[in-house]
C-alpha cells in the first residue's frame, strides 16, 4: 500500500472515529442535561475561571514562540443555531496569532450541555460541557495553535 493510500486510510479513519465520538458526546450531554439548563448553565459560569487558568497556562508556555492569545466571553444568544431548537448560553471567543498568520476560534454553548467548536467560521467537533476541565480546554487551544501553524506555514487550505 503507498504512503498517500495509508495517510488517506489514517485520516478516514481519525474522522469516522471523531464523529462517532461527537455523537456519542451529544447523545449523552442531550440525555443528561437536556432537563436541566440550570446546571448547565452554572457549569459554564464556573468554566470561565477555568478557560482564563488555560489560556494563562499556555500564554507563559508559548509567548518565547510568538503566539498568542486574546479572548472574551460572550452572553448567550436565543434561537436555533447549529443544534435544532436549543439556545446558545454562553461562548467563548479566542484570536490567536502565530507569526502573520490569525485565526478565530469560537466555542458555543447549548443549553444541552453541548459545546460546538468553531474554526474560523466552521464548525469542527463538538463535546459535552459537563466532561470539560482545564485539560480539555489547554487541548482545544492547542488545536487553535496547530491550526495557526499550519496557516502559517501554508499547508492549511
Amino acid at each position: 500500500m503507498s504512503s498517500t493510500d495509508e495517510r488517506i486510510k489514517k485520516i478516514l479513519k481519525q474522522k469516522e472515529e471523531r464523529d462517532a465520538a461527537q455523537a456519542s458526546a451529544r447523545a449523552e450531554a442531550n440525555k443528561a442535561n437536556k432537563e436541566d439548563p440550570i446546571k448547565v448553565k452554572g457549569k459554564w459560569e464556573q468554566d470561565t475561571s477555568v478557560i482564563k487558568a488555560a489560556v494563562a497556562s499556555l500564554q507563559d508556555k508559548l509567548l518565547s514562540h510568538h503566539i498568542k492569545f486574546s479572548f472574551q466571553f460572550k452572553p448567550g444568544v436565543p434561537g436555533t443555531i447549529g443544534v435544532p431548537g436549543t439556545t446558545i448560553i454562553g461562548q467563548a471567543e479566542f484570536l490567536g496569532t502565530v507569526g502573520n498568520a490569525i485565526g478565530k476560534m469560537l466555542l458555543n454553548i447549548f443549553e444541552t450541555g453541548v459545546v460546538r467548536v468553531d474554526f474560523d467560521g466552521k464548525a469542527s467537533e463538538e463535546f459535552d460541557l459537563m466532561q470539560a476541565d482545564q485539560e480539555m480546554y489547554e487541548s482545544i487551544l492547542l488545536d487553535l495553535v496547530e491550526r495557526l501553524i499550519a496557516k502559517e506555514d501554508g499547508t492549511l487550505g
